[in-house]
């Protein structure tokens, strides 16, 4: 199995999904979110806090009901069943939005930590794409407007070829430098050489990994 749909409570304006996945993971309240998509998940992971109707998840096979008392998030739980489930890539809707901005932040570097361990993840965000690059792994990206390539940990060793500005060389986390470059007509390619990287681009956008 290599890639897997993980949909959390925020918020997602997508009115379908065209992609294929090879599985399908509701986190609580993310239920709510794949049911509004007509889409049933065959896996529940959550305490139950966030979903609207608890009942409704009683026809799930696989239900992981973690304890409200607990140390890690949901997502965190999530990541980890998908992982052990031998997913290589995840596809993240409702990860990034919401009233809590700490758990924003909590969502991104919790992926960072599984992307450091080599599972390529990516968030779908309103208008926009957010993936994480685990080290060794490159992406190549065609479309329209603007690209950003940031460092995860402190530092990360990249290469940027095919967009406006090219660069090789050391992408500190603190630095702006690889904010705001612009996609030419061809693909372009972001290569993570070291350490971890998040791109950000538009939701049109295509997208090819090796």
């Amino acid at each position: 199995m290599s890639s897997c749909l993980i949909a959390l409570a925020g918020e997602c304006q997508l009115e379908r999904l065209e992609e294929n996945f090879d599985l399908t993971i509701a986190v609580d309240g993310g239920f709510d979110l794949l049911e509004r998509l007509n889409i049933r998940p065959p896996i529940f992971v959550g305490d139950c806090d966030s979903i609207e109707d608890a009942s409704k998840i009683d026809s799930i096979k696989i239900k992981h009901i973690l304890p409200t008392d607990k140390d890690v998030t949901d997502f965190d739980e999530s990541l980890k069943v998908a992982s052990e489930l031998g997913c290589e890539f995840a596809t993240v809707i409702g990860g990034l939005s919401g009233p809590r901005i700490d758990m924003v932040i909590s969502n991104l570097e919790v992926a960072s930590r599984y992307a450091r361990q080599g599972f390529f993840i990516r968030f779908i965000e309103q208008n926009q794409q957010v993936f994480l690059v685990p080290e060794g792994s490159k992406i190549t990206i065609s479309g329209q407007g603007r690209i950003s390539v940031q460092s995860l940990p402190n530092s990360s060793s990249v290469r940027i070829e095919g967009f406006r500005y090219s660069y090789e060389g050391e992408l500190e986390r603190t630095s702006s430098l690889g904010i705001s470059n612009e996609f030419e007509k061809g693909p372009g390619r972001v290569t993570c050489l070291r350490g971890c990287l998040m791109v950000t681009c538009n939701l049109g956008a295509t997208f090819s990994r090796s």
